[in-house]
This record gives structure tokens, C-alpha cells and sequence, in this order.
């Protein structure tokens, strides 16, 4: 699974999270920069729609998109969530398959994709780099079908806290900076809003995690995380 937004700090230096299913297309990639041009979203504003035909493509430069689709019952149900340095809108086929909002003030490069497929008929590494970033995100899915299909909420919210952890390299001790809100946490966990909160409070109670401020998570023991993340049946 793949987080946006996060930063752990240890002491006075700060280490910024990137996307590490694709960091190993990154400098390809960076070949694209020719193309694009820079454009800005408001918070909760659209970036594209499901189901829209796919006209470009979006490198991430600042803030946090979450990329979402409605389900047949009318519930939205958020698949991913992304930040800096990572991209958005690639597909296999002619349409976007999710919906992409700012979760708050985001800063991207536009790429039109007639450019960008022009580029992949002559750049081989370019071509090999966007299959690569396209196979990272269909395994990023797998693994959120698995966690919401195998665990239960405690198992849920301490994954998403070690995921976290880990993309931003915190070690315990470390604060943990959050983009997204509580409400967008529940709509990728499949959990409510209320279990989310009270879930925060008992991770809170035996010493897993502190809660400073609304956006930022104090990782006091990651053993105390894993420990929630094995079922007991």
C-alpha cells in the first residue's frame, strides 16, 4: 500500500517520505519533466474523474492527492493515497479508472498524454519505467484487498501505522506528519470514522502511539503496533 504526506522527524532533522515502489523509475522518468507544465488544485477540488478520458498526467510536487472510486451502494471507497514525488494518471486503458482530488493545496506537473506517448515510442527506459510504475500500483491494490478482506479494525489501523512508519523511516520516538484526516483514514480502511478515533485512543492507552496535535502521530513502539497487527481467533 502506498501513503502520501508523511514525514518523521528525529530530532532536529527531517526526512521527507517518498513512494517506494517508485523510487526505481524515478530517474526515467525524470525525462518527462520536458513535458510538462506546473498547474495548482485547492483543497477537496478535482484533479480527474472516473471513467473521464485520459488526458494527461500528473507528476505530484507538494501536497497529497487521494484517488477514489463510488461503490455500487453509493459509498466512497478510497484505494490510494499520494504526495510528493509521485505519480498519478497512468493507465493501461483510455479512461481513469479512479477519481483524484487534493486532500489539501496541491502544486503538480501536468503531462498531456499525447506528449508522453510519443515519448514511450522513442524512449525505451521512459516505456520500461511507466510498466514498472503501472505493475507497482496493481500491488499496491492487491495488498489493500488483503488487508481489507483478512483483518479487523485494529489489525487495519496498526498496518496503516507501521506502513506509514516505514515510508517515512521512523524509528520509535519519531513524529509522524499526516496529511490526510481521520475521515479519508476510515474511507481507505473500510472502517468508520468513530473506530478510527477510538482505535487511535486504545493504541494511545497501551503505549503504541502519541497524539500531539491533530496531524501528527508520535511513534512510541512499533513492537506494540505489530503485536495488534496478529489476529487472534
Amino acid at each position: 500500500m502506498s501513503f502520501c504526506g508523511q514525514s518523521a522527524y528525529h530530532g532536529r532533522s527531517q526526512v521527507s517520505a517518498g513512494a517506494a515502489a517508485q523510487k526505481c523509475v524515478e530517474a526515467p522518468l525524470s525525462a518527462l519533466d520536458a513535458l510538462g507544465t506546473v498547474c495548482r488544485f485547492g483543497r477537496n477540488e478535482t484533479i480527474f474523474g472516473e471513467g473521464d478520458e485520459l488526458q494527461s498526467s500528473y507528476k505530484i510536487m507538494s501536497g497529497a492527492v487521494r484517488l477514489s472510486r463510488i461503490t455500487e451502494d453509493g459509498r466512497r471507497q478510497i484505494v490510494e493515497f499520494r504526495g510528493p514525488g509521485d505519480f498519478i494518471g497512468f493507465e493501461w486503458v483510455g479512461e481513469y479508472a479512479l477519481t483524484a482530488e487534493a486532500v489539501r493545496d496541491v502544486t503538480a506537473v501536468r503531462y498531456m498524454r499525447t506528449r508522453v506517448d510519443r515519448m514511450l515510442e522513442l524512449r525505451s527506459d521512459v516505456r520500461d519505467s511507466v510498466m514498472a510504475l503501472i505493475r507497482g500500483e496493481l500491488r499496491a491494490a492487491h495488498e489493500h484487498l488483503v488487508t481489507l478482506g483478512c483483518q479487523g479494525a485494529k489489525e487495519r489501523v496498526a498496518t496503516f501505522l507501521l506502513q506509514l512508519a516505514r515510508r517515512a523511516g521512523a524509528k520509535d520516538g519519531d513524529t509522524i506528519e499526516i496529511e490526510l484526516g481521520r475521515q479519508d483514514m476510515a474511507d481507505y480502511l473500510g472502517l468508520t470514522l468513530e473506530t478510527i478515533s477510538r482505535t487511535f485512543s486504545e493504541f494511545r492507552r497501551i503505549g503504541a502511539i502519541g497524539l500531539p496535535e491533530r496531524r501528527k502521530i508520535v511513534l512510541r513502539s512499533k513492537a506494540q503496533l505489530r503485536a495488534q497487527t496478529i489476529s487472534i481467533n
